[in-house]
This record gives C-alpha cells, structure tokens and sequence, in this order.
C-alpha cells in the first residue's frame, strides 16, 4: 500500500524535518500503536506549522483523503540520526519509520548561463527586469509613453524572480547523498574544464507570449554544451515529487518532453531544449506589438552579434517562491577576463 504526506513539516528546537515523503507499506505489516513521551520536550516545539494532508491507497487510478493523520515520535534516540517519524492514520492503525529530509540553507539550486556579473548585458537585462540576481539589487521600472510602469513590472514579473538568465538545468533538490559542497566542488571542476565558446550571434525572439533573447539559428555547441551540464549533474539532483510534475501538465506535453520530464526533472533537454534569456512573461496579444518595440530598442546593443557562453552559473532559492540568486558564477576554460 502507498501512501503520501504533503507539506508536512515539524520543528524540533532550531531543527525543521519533513516537507513530503512517500510511505510504502510492506505487505503483511502488523499494525502498531506506540506513545512515549519524549524526555525533556517541550510540546510546544512539536506542534505542526502546516496541516497535514494524507492520500489513501491508490484505488482504480484515484486517492482516497484520510482524516485525523498525525505524526508519532517513538524515540528520542532518533534525534541524532536525524529524527525517526512514524505516520499515523487513525482510521488504519498503522504506524511506520520514516527518515527525515533536513533542511538545507537553500531549498533548491539551478545551473543557468549568465554573463558575468560586471558584463554590460547583466546590467542592461537587470535594469530591464527590475532586479540585479548577483547583487539583489532593485530598480524602478522604465517609463514608456506606450507601455506604463505598473504594466510594465507585471509583465516583468516572472522573469524578474528567476533573474536574467538561459536556463541549462532547471531547479532540483539535492539529492539526499551530496552537500552543497560536493555540488560547488564539482561544478568548479566541470567549469574549469569545459572550454568557453561564442554563439554566432543573438536576437530578439518571441516564444508563444514570451520575449526573449536567442540564438540567430540553431548553434550545435550550445545544444552539446546544454545537454552535457544536464547529464553531468544528474546525479546531483533529487527525483521530483509528483507535485512537482503535475504542475509541468505533463498532459500538454509532447511524448519526448514527458520522457525528458521523468528522467531528467525537466521536459526541455536534450533534443527539446531552446537556448533563451527570458526577457517578460506572457504579454497579451493585443500588447506583443508595443513590447516588441520596445524590447528591440533598447537591447539593440546586444543583438546582431555574437554572444559569449564565457562562464556557467550556480542560482539558489532559499525557500520556494524567494527570488532566485546568485550563488557563484565559475568561468569557463580559456574565459577571456
């Protein structure tokens, strides 16, 4: 039997457990019902931060809600393992050891081209968006005659949340078997070793609603480069919970994008990936005129000519929804300073 806890969380002194797990239960499992005070615990500090939500066996493709599901502590010893939970159904009786998933300063990392921090672009794009992802530093948005400040942040306002960037390998966990340490070590090393290159050149592109910055035509280097991050940082990547891919609607995807979406967390890789830099977020039709103007002026400076892929770049979330920053940006080899 499966079941799944979501946005479970519980806090043992400055310690936070479990954001969502997956329960399997072993065929034949004897139900068990166990409650030890825990030695010297403050109730207080475990009462849940969030309701929890539970999901029966899956029965003729649907799940079931359950009522009354809490979390038992059964022993105090297990704080030094990272605390054992068991879950509890009260209309099941069962209780089962669950291994928790600390906390890490940031909750999910992300490998993006960006240019460097001082490069002429980073600050034209910044300004742009509203917001600098290597300083954190905001700005007003731009008056236009066509386009107002109030529209104008709106339409900026995904974009300005991931910062500028092109996305190499979407956001992910960590997974439970690597540190934030082993992930910078081996993107330092991958970095100093992949050569730098240049896209031959860059232009204004629209993607459905969006706006973006893009290769002239299809640059093989840069589809080799991208597929090759993907894959040499697999193993650094925690799998995706099925909240996470529901919220992809695999239903609208192509049959290789749902294949790209279960074994690399993300549907545009590979053969599926478009090399962008992310400039709005959905414009109305009756708009993409007016921001299309607008974009190709003042990004003139940047398009018709080539684009230098000089460094690879670390993004961090600290907590879901947080604006993404940067955590390191590492040149790539033979990078011109």
């Amino acid at each position: 039997m499966r079941f799944e806890l979501k946005n479970v969380t519980r806090r043992f002194g400055n310690k936070l457990a479990v954001d969502a797990v997956t329960l399997t239960i072993p065929q034949g499992q004897m139900p068990a019902r166990r409650r030890r005070r825990l030695a010297g615990a403050d109730p207080g500090n475990l009462r849940l931060r969030q309701p929890i939500q539970c999901a029966a066996p899956v029965r003729d493709g649907e799940k079931e809600p359950l009522t009354n599901c809490r979390i038992i502590i059964l022993s105090p010893k297990s704080f030094s393992r990272g605390a054992c939970l068991r879950f509890a159904a009260k209309s099941l009786h069962i209780a089962l050891p669950v291994s928790t998933i600390p906390r890490t300063k940031a909750l999910r990392y992300a490998l993006y081209f960006s240019p460097p921090k001082d490069d002429p672009l980073t600050g034209a794009a910044s300004r742009w968006l509203g917001r600098d992802a290597f300083t954190g530093e905001t700005y007003p948005a731009p008056a236009y005659e066509q386009l107002g400040q109030a529209e104008q942040l709106e339409l900026t306002a995904d974009p300005r949340r991931y910062g500028f960037h092109a996305t190499i390998k979407a956001p992910f966990a960590l997974a439970t078997s690597v540190t934030e340490s082993d992930l910078m070590t081996f993107a330092e090393d991958f970095a100093a070793r992949t050569p730098a290159f240049e896209v031959p050149e860059l232009v204004l592109g629209q993607l459905g609603r969006f706006f973006a910055l893009v290769p002239g035509s299809l640059h093989q280097p840069l589809q080799d480069f991208a597929a090759k991050v993907v894959k040499s940082f697999e193993p650094f990547r925690a799998a995706l919970s099925e909240a996470d891919i529901i919220r992809r609607n695999p239903e609208k995807l192509s049959d290789s994008q749902r294949a790209n979406l279960q074994r690399w967390g993300y549907p545009y890789v590979m053969e599926d990936f478009g090399f962008h830099m992310t400039l709005s977020g959905q414009v109305p039709e009756a708009r993409a005129a007016v921001m299309n103007a607008i974009l190709a002026e003042r990004f003139a400076g940047f398009t018709g000519r080539p684009l230098s892929i000089s460094g690879l770049a670390v993004f961090v979330e600290e907590t879901r929804g947080a604006p993404f920053k940067v955590h390191s940006w590492l040149p790539l080899s033979g990078a011109k300073s």
